[in-house]
């Protein structure tokens, strides 16, 4: 939910979302109508930045940039027909970030009933979705995924600053 900030004398007015901050998705494979719904939907509860990717080389291409810092990637894991259909994308994908110190966490949808759903979630993915998807499903799973991803972040920065704090002040030699 937004918040709306208005200065004393009605002048200036700014708006604090979600977290304060930016929620950075990924979508691979989404379909137009679905990303068009998914933008104007976000927007409502975060200042948003959504990229796209058609292939899973442009998605891992995107994801591998030092600037990139996706919190979330939505996947619609039956798009691409040049990967063996039963692991769709979705896999390739989350075995290839599994490395990263922090992941994005990647919601999976698909066109079909059994597409792997298993075989997903044991390769890391935060929900995977199969039909009927609601898009209100889907918004909620993307939500979730951004705040859990940001709980898991803050938490690996405060184990980092108590093995820091540990280890003492660096000395300069």
């Amino acid at each position: 939910m937004a918040l709306r900030i208005t200065t004393p004398d009605d002048e200036a007015s700014f708006d604090i979302r979600s977290f304060n901050a930016e929620l950075r998705v990924l979508l691979v494979g989404v379909e137009d109508h679905r990303r068009a719904l998914l933008t104007d939907q976000l927007s409502k509860y975060y200042a948003c930045c959504l990229d796209s990717a058609s292939t899973l080389k442009e998605a891992l291409t995107k994801l591998a940039s030092p600037q990139s810092n996706y919190e979330v990637v939505v996947v619609n894991d039956y798009f691409d027909s040049t990967i063996a259909p039963h692991h769709g994308i979705a896999i390739p994908l989350l075995r290839e970030i599994s490395h990263n110190i922090a992941p994005p966490q990647v919601v999976v949808y698909t066109n079909i009933q059994n597409g792997g759903m298993s075989e997903t979630l044991e390769a890391g993915a935060f929900r995977y979705l199969h039909p009927p998807i609601e898009p209100h499903e889907l918004l909620s799973q993307i939500r979730e995924a951004a705040e859990y991803h940001r709980l898991s972040s803050a938490e690996r920065e405060r184990g980092t600053s108590r093995m820091r704090a540990r280890r003492g002040p660096r000395r300069r030699g």
